[in-house]
């Protein structure tokens, strides 16, 4: 079990923000100008933060990590560099994965007792929906007649192993390294001393790893997306996280305001300069190497900034429901929205310019709605049944969804 004091409440991350509902309008606006091209609570004085309704706020930052990733899909369906910015939301994955393990389980570091809770939680938040997912579209590409998997792609994509190879579905590249991640703060958990060791060496690494390649003499392959700068990005959640708990801001919307733009001018240089990732798998790049570490600044004070500014704001139950279902709805949002791609291009083959939007909103209705379908029917009744077999029921927040999820 957490401490108390940790699980009684998250902070209202990203729940000030409209953009879920901004970025599905610009896509729908945008897509009647583009050529049609479809590809195969109770206030706790000491503690500081609300008791009700902070689960849906934690839930709502997740939703908006995962929409964001979403217009970068559909924005790619369609050839339009409307939402060239939309796989940054991988960075606020990964900043806001740090801050929620580091909210929620900092006062177990150095608690080997609470060692085999952690990993079961995070074994049965990640795992049983994954295989459900991949498994899924493996067995119907090689039933479809689209070609078999490789056995180290299953296997990698499975049980996220470290790889270079593209998994399927192709968003599980973001959970490997979330793995990482999970088993260096399962190391803090199990050894205070062993884990602060390791961790350093390792962020350490990461930080040599962004020094050589700027010398031309970085490390390749799997070495490369071991050290590469993302991890970097979970330490500045962490950190982030630890500014919270202890620190109040003298100014907190002031610095929220400071922290959205400089994700805005962040967003607008990587543009100007080109710096963009040229790969998903790509950790060599400039766009993933010095810009994620941009990236992940900018990202940490903006998580800081929503978290400091929690009280201003309630989350309607829609964006609860949402938030909720966000891992879902990233694992499966690919393979709903390729055969729904399938399927328009068959009904509609060359529609005229008034079906464009239409064409474009059943892709979003198709994405966001097989992920909500598979939570209600798969991933709610057994998240509850393992977690009541093998925790007793017990009941976290940072174990609801990964990220989009932690």
């Amino acid at each position: 079990m957490e401490s108390a004091a940790l699980t009684l409440s998250f902070p209202d991350i990203e729940a000030i923000s409209i953009l879920p509902l901004f970025a599905i309008f610009r896509i729908i606006v945008d897509a009647a100008f583009l050529p049609l091209d479809l590809p195969a609570g109770r206030r706790d004085e000491k503690a500081g933060y609300n008791r009700g309704g902070s689960r849906r706020r934690g839930y709502f930052s997740r939703m908006l990590s995962c929409e964001r990733s979403h217009g970068h899909h559909y924005g790619a369906a369609y050839q339009t560099q409307l939402f060239f910015w939309g796989d940054r939301g991988v960075d606020f994955f990964f900043v806001l994965s740090g801050f929620i393990i580091g909210h929620v389980h900092g006062s177990d570091i150095g608690q080997p007792e609470r060692f085999r809770d952690y990993v079961l939680k995070r074994i049965i938040r990640i795992f049983p929906i994954l295989w459900f997912v991949a498994g899924s579209w493996i067995a119907l590409k090689y039933f479809a007649g689209a070609g078999t998997t490789s056995v180290s792609v299953a296997a990698t994509s499975l049980f996220l192993i470290p790889s270079l190879e593209h998994p399927v579905p192709l968003v599980v590249w973001t959970l490997r390294h979330e793995m990482l991640f999970y088993l260096m703060f399962g190391l803090l958990i199990a050894s205070r001393t062993v884990g602060t060791v390791v961790g350093l060496f390792w962020l350490g690494g990461c930080l040599l790893q962004l020094v050589l390649l700027a010398a031309g003499r970085g490390f390749g392959g799997l070495a490369a997306m071991i050290l590469s700068a993302f991890q970097l990005q979970f330490a500045m959640g962490m950190l982030a996280a630890w500014m919270y708990r202890r620190h109040a801001a003298r100014y907190p919307l002031a610095l929220l305001i400071c922290a959205m733009l400089s994700v805005v001018i962040v967003i607008a240089l990587t543009q100007w300069l080109g710096a963009s990732r040229r790969d998903t798998l790509d950790y060599v790049s400039a766009g993933a190497t010095i810009w994620v570490l941009v990236y992940g600044v900018a990202l940490a004070a903006l998580v800081y900034g929503l978290a400091v500014c929690s009280d201003f704001v309630t989350v309607p139950r829609w964006a609860t429901f949402l938030g909720a279902a966000s891992y879902a709805i990233y694992l499966v949002h690919v393979p709903a929205i390729s055969l729904a791609q399938r399927a328009f291009k068959v009904l509609l083959p060359a529609p005229p310019i008034p079906f464009f939007a239409a064409v474009l909103f059943g892709l979003i209705v198709a994405g966001i709605g097989a992920g909500c379908a598979l939570h209600i029917a798969f991933e709610r009744p057994v998240t509850r049944l393992l977690r009541k077999r093998l925790l007793n029921g017990s009941r976290g927040l940072a174990d609801l969804a990964p990220a989009r999820r932690e």
